[in-house]
């Protein structure tokens, strides 16, 4: 009784080739795979329950049950009470766990007889990694078990066996003939006798076999030293177990578990050999496919990751000695998510089978085309040469013949479909890189192709690798900056035509420990990407409406008001209304001293849906500025429909007042429009006094920048 377990992984638009199998997708491979499994083992699907939910011909043929007395049971009804609980226990915990299960179990059929069945299960694994239904391959070895215990008990002693009388030879001969493939030989391998069983499976009728020897089914499959290994073993006198495959008089192959028994005479001396085999040709078969998928995509049949990663590494080794110069070239298919959106998986999963086929076109037999995974490919080149910069020119000169071929039209069912790619590659030149690495590297050498307008061929970049690493320790930081108070609220002063400072802009800063003030051009953007602008936004809010709480309870302070820049990804939070009154009652903060800023890009997609939430806070008590007006697009529409109170002229209509009348047209259009619209004017990045002068000479009442202070921390008060 033997029982393993292997583990490995899967991604993909289907199945990703590997087992565990992920089926969260279009079901194109996995009816092609389990028809072909129908055909040659006894095949069971469960759900994540252990729910029968198919069975095909032979699990009920050798169940004795019928397909409607299986479905919807669980695999106890066939338990025979051979294996004890733990055998089951450990074989859940691994399948459970998205882990390959194999091994071999006793069941019990219907009229109550026994029969044993060597079982793959393969768990198929949802979008979120969990086992979603088993897939359990059997193949029947009852036949080899039988031959097994034969051989253990009637032959494993030499002197028992001579002494066996004729009558006992016979009965056990006649036992074996009912389970086994039996033949024997004499001493020279010479065939004298082959059962019925025998003819069957090597298609040879008795004739054709007495007389020969077993060279007649050799099928060159195993070496010279397996079959001296053999007949050492049996000359011996010592009974030979092993796995045997032969070739049929069709020319087919055919694999039989062997058990090869010597007959003594009275001085331990072979007088005849019987071999007692059993078939496992389906449980080889099973195996293969097992095999199979844990190397090869369900979908293109191309090698999947691992595949990949194993040829990276004998790649690797061999280069490493030999100065052969190779290259890694990712592939992935340009807005190939649209297709599966507006077309459906089925089709994406045509296109992937069509992109497979392609690329296994362009490439030699000595390179590796693999599926790595949803729409992305790689290609391992080898036998570059040594030359890297030849090397260098011709994968060039690949990828762009790889880009022409994949935007020829693909033909999907009635459709032709044109798609681009974009190629990243990284050449491999002998220097001590682990695979994982070199694959980061042809991803970021993708990553720049895409940024650079995809259909695009990118080699890996290091200065670009520094940047990215870079950019993800910072990441990493300001994950932490929150938890660790490193965040500090700076503000500027806003003031009025006479100077009087009437509120303030709360401006973010980091002080990190050891990068010091980290300008918020280097972490805004990168928080808005990673959505670290949600947690960050919140604390900010929150620390200024407790500012503006302190300051309503000191003279002179209590009309102070401040403005806060909201965020893209805040205002489209379902909850984000609640969330700004969450603020201000929780810290008893004036909501008519709280004024929110937005921009006009965040206004072009969600028009609609922010003006409701504006409306609904201004109902609150809550002011809205637009920052940066002119800037965008500048729509009045949005003067029209949201309930603004500020408009901002931003910075760079201001810097130049005094050398270019275009700002000076500009800044006073803006003034003179928010005036007739009853709206605020506030002038941004005011440096000097001319530039004020200006500005109130247009009748701006509100102003902003270094003239009158820059962003300070407040004074603890």
């Amino acid at each position: 009784m033997k029982a393993t377990s292997s583990t490995t992984s899967a991604s993909g638009n289907f199945f990703a080739g590997q087992a565990p199998l992920l089926a969260s997708e279009a079901p194109l491979g996995a009816e092609l795979l389990l028809g072909t499994l129908d055909a040659h083992t006894i095949l069971v699907v469960t759900d994540a329950c252990g729910i029968i939910r198919r069975v095909n011909d032979k699990f009920c043929q050798i169940s004795q049950y019928a397909r409607e007395e299986l479905i919807g049971k669980t695999h106890a009804i066939v338990h025979s009470g051979h294996h004890p609980t733990e055998f089951f226990a450990h074989m859940w915990r691994t399948i459970a766990a998205g882990q390959v299960w194999t091994g071999e179990i006793c069941n019990r059929a219907k009229d109550g007889s026994l029969y044993w069945v060597y079982t793959v299960i393969l768990p198929c694994l949802d979008a979120m990694g969990q086992p979603a239904q088993y897939i359990a391959i059997r193949t029947d070895i009852t036949a080899r078990i039988m031959a097994e215990q034969f051989s253990l008990a009637d032959a494993a002693d030499a002197r028992r066996q001579a002494a066996l009388s004729r009558r006992e030879v016979e009965d056990l001969q006649t036992a074996l003939d009912a389970h086994a493939i039996v033949a024997v030989t004499d001493t020279r391998g010479i065939i004298r006798r082959v059962n019925d069983k025998f003819c069957q499976i090597s298609q040879y009728s008795r004739e054709e076999l007495i007389g020969r020897t077993h060279n007649i089914i050799n099928s060159r499959h195993h070496s010279p030293e397996f079959f001296s290994t053999l007949w050492r073993t049996i000359k011996s006198g010592q009974v030979w177990t092993g796995e045997i495959c032969n070739r049929a008089k069709d020319g087919s192959l055919y694999w039989v578990y062997t058990t090869i028994v010597p007959f003594l005479d009275g001085w331990g001396r072979p007088l005849r050999y019987t071999a007692i085999r059993a078939d496992i040709t389906e449980r080889k078969l099973a195996e293969q496919a097992a095999q199979h998928m844990a190397f090869y995509d369900v979908l293109t049949d191309l090698p999947n990751r691992r595949m990949l990663l194993e040829q990276l590494q004998r790649f690797l080794s061999s280069s490493s000695r030999t100065g052969h110069v190779g290259a890694l070239i990712f592939i992935d298919l340009d807005n190939f998510k649209r297709i599966n959106d507006t077309l459906g998986h089925y089709a994406g999963d045509l296109l992937l089978k069509s992109v497979g086929l392609r690329l296994s076109h362009l490439f030699r037999h000595c390179d590796v085309v693999a599926r790595f995974g949803g729409d992305e490919f790689v290609v391992l080149l080898t036998e570059l040469g040594y030359n890297l910069s030849y090397a260098s020119s011709s994968v060039g000169d690949i990828g762009t013949s790889v880009l022409a071929s994949l935007a020829e039209p693909h033909e999907i069912g009635k459709k032709d479909l044109s798609i681009t790619a974009s190629v990243g590659v990284v050449m491999l030149s002998g220097e001590d890189s682990a695979p994982e690495e070199l694959l980061k590297q042809a991803d970021i050498a993708l990553y720049q192709a895409k940024a650079a307008g995809r259909n695009q061929i990118c080699f890996f970049d290091p200065v670009l690798q520094a940047e990215i690493t870079a950019a993800a320790a910072m990441e990493d930081d300001l994950r932490q900056a929150i938890a660790l108070r490193q965040l500090r609220l700076f503000y500027q002063p806003l003031v009025d035509q006479h100077q009087v400072v009437v509120g303030y802009e709360a401006l973010i800063r980091w002080e990190h420990p050891e990068r010091g003030m980290v300008p918020p051009a280097q972490f805004i953007p990168m928080a808005e990407q990673t959505g670290l602008i949600l947690p960050i936004g919140s604390w900010v809010l929150n620390e200024a409406c407790r500012q503006l709480a302190r300051w309503a309870l000191i003279p002179g302070k209590a009309d102070l008001t401040i403005s806060v820049n909201i965020s893209p990804r805040e205002f489209q939070l379902p909850d984000f209304e609640q969330r700004v009154q969450d603020a201000i009652v929780g810290a008893g903060a004036p909501a008519d001293r709280l004024k929110l800023e937005v921009t006009e890009g965040m206004l072009l997609k969600h028009l609609e849906s922010i003006s409701q939430k504006m409306h609904a806070l201004r109902k609150f008590g809550v002011r809205f500025s637009l920052d940066d007006f002119g800037t965008g697009y500048s729509s009045l529409r949005y003067l029209k429909l949201l309930p603004l109170s500020q408009l901002k002229i931003d910075q760079s209509f201001v810097r130049d007042l005094e050398t270019d009348p275009n700002d000076v047209v500009i800044a006073q259009t803006i003034v003179q429009l928010a005036k007739s619209l009853a709206l605020q004017v506030v002038a941004e990045g005011v440096e000097n006094v001319a530039q004020m002068d200006i500005l109130r000479g247009f009748g701006c009442q509100l102003f902003q920048g270094y003239l009158f202070g820059r962003p300070m921390p407040l004074a603890i008060e």
